[in-house]
């Protein structure tokens, strides 16, 4: 009789111990992480070692984590996610996003008071925080930046008879160069002087933005009028429309894509972006003292480098903000900020957390200091998506043949004129 009292009294115990169990998982609230960009490193490290330890330290959260990817993809996924109110918690913008994000009312409002708060805020860079303030307003933290500098093979230079030791610094040695370093054979491209396979689309917009900062041009002016068709953008679009004739001549066929990236193949001799380093250090890392990096950067009225800062931010739509910043700022410590920026080949926004990513990746520090010495933020402006690919269309129409560049640029003005009439901007 006394065995079976226990065993029930046992039986009993498992029972409320296992509702105990189950009421507790069923307490846990789950937070919605959304990235766009990722490497398979980057995505092994969310998945295995921080998601587990904020887990650890927040036994009442969980995180569930899915890549968006960028451009049309990202925009189409959100919006779905925000039509049917069930938005991410914290998700990934880009240095583009914040005003159409702020406009459409997808961003908490009341970020400011956590930063407020955070330890890490005067680790930031200053030019860090322009992607993501807006209205006088903070409203997300920046994790890294894609700074875009110009990357050059320097055996391929001293064959040129150029200085391995020192890249082009001014649009003429920057032509003269590309010519030099290109090999053909008949129609046919071995080696590519520049890199132009980024010209279409946002890649192309963004690769024009930074000649006509070198230019002395922008996008707008103070008073926010548009001054793309400028003398400056007409004269920005003429010389890449010349370099890239200097390179693709008219019926050369382009660079095939072959399993190895064209950089450290050797099929580059000349390309802007931090992806090139990395692409040699996982492709061809033998040959990774063979890179060099334009320091100071290429000018004409101004030497430039552009700036591309990545922010996570907490969507107007999540019922819990707090936990949600809570993960926000686990992530954002100097040793996690250093070791996502690691695996997406970029520098960190937190100075403290350069120092992660340089023992591993010495050049990030070269890249820190053009940052900070020579960086320009990507404009922020209402319809980008649409403003952006009017541009991108008219590039490749100049650099193609198709278009003189001063037709381009004046369809191009004519159109962000056009469609920016009456837009908000706050």
């Amino acid at each position: 009789m006394f065995k079976k009292v226990l065993y029930m009294a046992l039986v009993v115990c498992l029972l409320i111990s296992g509702l105990a169990i189950t009421a507790m998982a069923a307490e846990k609230t789950t937070l919605q992480f959304w990235v766009s960009a990722a490497t398979p490193e980057s995505s092994k490290w969310y998945r295995e070692e921080v998601f587990p330890a904020f887990e650890k330290k927040y036994p009442h959260l969980k995180v569930e984590y899915q890549e968006m990817g960028w451009g049309i993809q990202r925009t189409q996924k959100l919006t779905a996610a925000y039509a049917a109110g069930a938005a991410p918690d914290v998700y990934e913008a880009g240095s583009e996003h914040i005003l159409d994000m702020y406009l459409r009312g997808e961003i908490y409002q009341g970020f400011d008071k956590y930063l407020s708060a955070w330890d890490g805020r005067d680790k930031v860079f200053p030019y860090a925080w322009h992607s993501n303030t807006w209205a006088g307003k903070h409203f997300g933290i920046p994790m890294y930046t894609e700074i875009r500098a110009l990357f050059y093979r320097k055996s391929f230079f001293k064959d040129a008879g150029l200085d391995p030791e020192m890249g082009p610094q001014t649009w003429e040695q920057l032509k003269d160069y590309a010519e030099k370093l290109t090999v053909r054979e008949g129609r046919r491209l071995i080696r590519a002087g520049y890199d132009f396979s980024r010209l279409q689309g946002l890649a192309g917009v963004q690769e024009f933005m930074t000649f006509l900062w070198q230019n002395g041009g922008d996008y707008f002016d103070e008073d926010r009028n548009i001054m793309i068709d400028s003398p400056e953008g007409m004269e920005t679009l003429r010389f890449l429309a010349d370099l890239y004739q200097a390179v693709y001549p008219t019926g050369t066929a382009p660079l095939p894509s072959g399993t190895i990236p064209n950089f450290p193949a050797g099929k580059l001799a000349m390309a802007h972006g931090p992806w090139n380093i990395f692409q040699m250090i996982i492709y061809n890392p033998q040959e990774l003292d063979d890179v060099g990096i334009t320091i100071p950067p290429v000018g004409r009225k101004k030497k430039v480098v552009s700036t591309y800062t990545n922010w996570l931010t907490i969507s107007s739509q999540s019922k819990h903000p707090d936990e949600a910043w809570k993960l926000i700022e686990f992530v954002a410590t100097a040793e996690r900020m250093g070791t996502l920026a690691a695996h997406l080949n970029a520098v960190p926004a937190r100075e403290d957390a350069v120092d992660v990513v340089i023992n591993k990746y010495p050049v990030i520090n070269d890249l820190a200091i053009l940052g900070e010495e020579y960086g320009e933020p990507n404009r922020i402006y209402p319809e980008f998506e649409y403003l952006n690919t009017v541009l991108g269309d008219n590039i490749d129409a100049a650099c193609m043949g198709q278009k003189t560049p001063e037709e381009a640029m004046k369809d191009v003005g004519d159109k962000w004129r056009k469609n920016l009439t009456g837009a908000r901007w706050e």
